[in-house]
């Protein structure tokens, strides 16, 4: 027997006041589809392909990019240089194959393996002011960025990386409960403004 699966999912998360502890409003959607085969009456065998986007419209971060105060060789004056982070959009895309086995009528147990590739496309802009725009160097440890910028310059990158997501999952029925162990490496989105790659485990008693 062949089933087909289609799945979505959507989440939109905020923070109030989060940028002042980094942490950045953030929109997640993904979508996958699943073929499975019922090979045996134990044995289960599935394919599954999923793709994930995660967007950081509003991100305003000096954490990815960084604060420069340096002599400008022309000049001879400081110079403030503020390269922020402006927006961050990431795809991940996943190719998983895998196999569940019933080991008895009460204990499963289901193993995946698979590829995955992330792109990333980043926003990025370069303030660069000097003391004339109100920038200060008496004391850069509280420098903000100045009124205005004496030039701004924007730059849009583009970075690729790939790795391998797997999947662990036991399923026991016992007398009165259920428990149940997943481990999993996959790539997650995160409050800090930027795709994370994870290793996870959950256990469950219900």
């Amino acid at each position: 027997t062949t089933q087909m699966q289609l799945g979505y999912q959507f989440s939109d998360v905020s923070y109030e006041d989060g940028v002042s502890v980094r942490l950045y409003d953030y929109r997640q959607n993904g979508a996958n589809i699943k073929l499975s085969n019922q090979f045996t009456e134990r044995t289960q065998a599935f394919i599954q392909y999923s793709q994930g986007v995660f967007d950081v419209p509003q991100l305003q971060s000096t954490q990815l990019g960084g604060i420069v105060i340096a002599i400008n060789p022309n000049t001879g004056v400081f110079e403030y240089r503020d390269i922020r982070t402006l927006e961050l959009k990431s795809s991940t895309n996943n190719a998983d194959i895998g196999v569940n086995y019933a080991l008895s009528e009460t204990f499963n147990v289901g193993v995946s393996a698979g590829v995955r590739t992330t792109s990333t496309d980043k926003t990025r802009e370069t303030c660069t002011a000097g003391t004339a725009a109100g920038f200060s160097i008496v004391s850069p440890a509280r420098t903000v960025r100045p009124m205005r910028c004496d030039a701004v310059a924007l730059a849009f990158t583009s970075e690729k990386d790939s790795g391998g997501t797997a999947g662990i999952n036991l399923d026991k029925q016992l007398e009165t409960t259920r428990f149940t162990a997943n481990a999993t490496r996959a790539v997650n989105p995160s409050g800090a403004g930027t795709p994370v790659e994870t290793d996870s485990l959950t256990l469950t008693l219900s």
